[in-house]
């Protein structure tokens, strides 16, 4: 009988490219002016465009497409539904399957760190100082192009990391934390600054930050709170919110025991994340 080998909770689920398989399955693009799937890319990463520049050998090309056109690229490679997106609207779809963009965008951003590849860079300094509240994507891609336009960014989080869902809602077998590190690094980077374990509202105020010369605020402090359903006994010891199970999860490294039997109450990609977790 063959030796089952427990994953530990750290380890990602799915290997990526080498050189090779990259550039073979870049091969397979049939190269279409139109290219439909970098229509069915929400986030506008183009990947009509990087995975012809990978095809072409443009590695280095393939990485500054994706982060100049979405600061995330790393941590979107790992979590984005393509399946359901832009590997959907490949062509090669009426042929026999799909490219496998997100395994793609996933190799040029590991060239990218492999290779310190510096891509974005800041604007001319402006005056005007700007907050961002909350540390997750929204604000992330906020600061960013603000810096690129010159401008003083900085952000307040209220935890003691930044990433918001990024770092704390997701399995690391899905978004390892080193990958989310590298797409904060690539803000840290432009100039803009992070304040943490600082609450917008409890520890400084909108009117304090005002004072001291933010000239425009954003707002990016996620929805943490959960719909929980009313069943009886909701309230018990033992019951968590999948935000709750999963930061829990992240913040001990897979230290923390829920128990030898959970119960997991959905069936959505959160729901597959906190029965993976326990598992």
């Amino acid at each position: 009988m063959s030796k089952v080998v427990k994953a530990k909770y750290t380890d990602e689920a799915v290997a990526g490219f080498n050189h090779r398989t990259a550039m073979e399955e870049a091969a397979r693009c049939l190269l279409c002016i139109d290219a439909p799937c970098s229509k069915g890319c929400p986030a506008g990463t183009d990947p009509g465009n990087f995975i012809r520049s990978i095809r072409f050998r443009n590695v280095k090309g393939a990485a500054e497409i994706i982060r100049e056109n979405n600061v995330l690229g790393g941590s979107c490679a790992r979590v984005c539904p393509y399946d359901r997106l832009c590997e959907e609207y490949c062509s090669r779809c009426g042929i026999n399957r799909p490219i496998e963009i997100g395994k793609l965008q996933r190799y040029a951003v590991e060239q990218e760190k492999l290779h310190k590849m510096k891509i974005l860079k800041a604007g001319k300094a402006k005056k005007a100082k700007v907050a961002c509240v909350g540390s997750g994507p929204a604000s992330l891609a906020c600061a960013a192009k603000l810096a690129q336009e010159g401008y003083a960014v900085t952000i307040f989080e209220a935890q003691d990391k930044a990433g918001g869902v990024l770092t704390y809602g997701i399995t690391p077998a899905r978004l390892p934390q080193s990958v989310v590190d590298f797409d904060i690094k690539s803000v840290k980077d432009l100039g803009v600054k992070f304040v943490f374990n600082c609450k917008v509202g409890e520890d400084i105020t909108l009117e304090e930050l005002k004072k001291a010369g933010f000239r425009a605020i954003f707002i990016g402090a996620g929805l943490w709170a959960s719909k929980i359903p009313a069943i009886p006994g909701n309230n018990l010891g033992g019951v968590y919110t999948a935000v709750d199970f999963l930061k829990q999860a992240r913040d001990s490294k897979g230290k923390f025991d829920p128990g030898k039997n959970v119960v997991v109450i959905g069936l959505g990609d959160v729901a597959m994340d906190c029965a993976t977790t326990a598992k």
